[in-house]
């Protein structure tokens, strides 16, 4: 998990059973939360956070790798075993798809918000000389490369969650989550267009091609995501796989610092989690933001809010 901050916002929201999800869990209870039932996996894409490499160092490491003319590499007969160890590794890691074959990373500095300052790179020389002096601060996350792609458009899904107390850990889930889009059209081979792979709407609505869009504002309601995927799998996938998973991310996520997160009564806090779905609809967890912003930026927003 990330936590990062947005811009602070007033924030209200009414949190009434008929429209909201709820879990409660007690610190002094064993581990369960009433009336829930748990998958096994927890799909957050592995990170590499706020390390500040030795440039030198590594630059002799690479040269030799550079260097290597080992014919191991290049032999015909060493494929199958290859192949063999590799799809090994795939049942063991859940992460293997989304890693792919572009080396592509994501690199945001720790103190923005709004997709400032985030780059897409795909070489360990070009991470390096984002840092300045040692004094700059960065999370560098893998890229997800095989990204679910709707009508040439990549996406996320922003979800508000409203927790009103770590003890009993008691979470709203707001039922309309909304889905946010690029302005462009997803180009893996074009990794500094981030008119293509960022979909904060901060970043999208400066795109010459905003307004032209084939998706209004870049945003889906939810319920337009679940009628797409019914219509291109013919079965409801959003109910059925993706919802789920999204719900058990939040849960497994707040409890991971539910004993280091001090409660304080009668108040409560309200997070904008950030998920991607990928081509094999499995939900992963990008960040989540405390005090997410809530300003009436598109007219879908505003009627989410309303």
């Amino acid at each position: 998990m990330i936590l990062v901050n947005e811009n602070e916002t007033d924030l209200k929201m009414k949190a009434e059973n008929e429209s909201n999800t709820t879990f409660k869990r007690s610190k002094s209870s064993s581990n369960k939360i009433v009336n829930r039932k748990f998958s096994q996996n927890y799909n957050v894409p592995k990170i590499i956070s706020y390390f500040k490499p030795d440039p030198n160092s590594m630059k002799s490491k690479l040269k030799k790798m550079n260097k290597s003319n080992d014919p191991v590499t290049n032999d015909p007969k060493y494929k199958d075993e290859v192949k063999s160890i590799l799809d090994k590794l795939k049942e063991k890691n859940p992460q293997y798809d989304l890693n792919g074959s572009r080396n592509v990373w994501i690199m945001k500095p720790s103190g923005l918000s709004r997709g400032r300052g985030i780059k897409c790179l795909d070489t360990l020389s070009e991470i390096f000389k984002q840092f300045k002096h040692g004094l700059n601060q960065f999370v560098v996350q893998k890229y997800i490369e095989n990204s679910l792609i709707i009508h040439n458009r990549k996406f996320d899904i922003r979800q508000w969650v409203l927790v009103s107390s770590f003890n009993p850990l008691t979470i709203w889930i707001y039922e309309e989550p909304y889905m946010r889009f690029g302005a462009e059209d997803f180009d893996l081979n074009n990794i500094k267009n981030l008119f293509s792979h960022l979909t904060n709407n901060a970043i999208a609505c400066k795109s010459n091609k905003f307004d032209n869009s084939t998706i209004p504002e870049n945003m889906w309601y939810i319920g337009d995501f679940r009628n797409y995927l019914n219509e291109t799998y013919e079965r409801d996938i959003y109910t059925e796989v993706i919802r789920p998973k999204m719900k058990d991310i939040i849960i497994y996520s707040l409890e991971s610092v539910q004993d280091v997160i001090k409660n304080r009564k009668n108040s409560h806090e309200i997070y904008g989690y950030d998920l991607m779905v990928d081509s094999n609809f499995d939900v992963w967890l990008i960040e989540i933001n405390a005090s997410p912003c809530m300003e009436y930026s598109t007219v879908k927003i505003y009627l989410i809010i309303l």
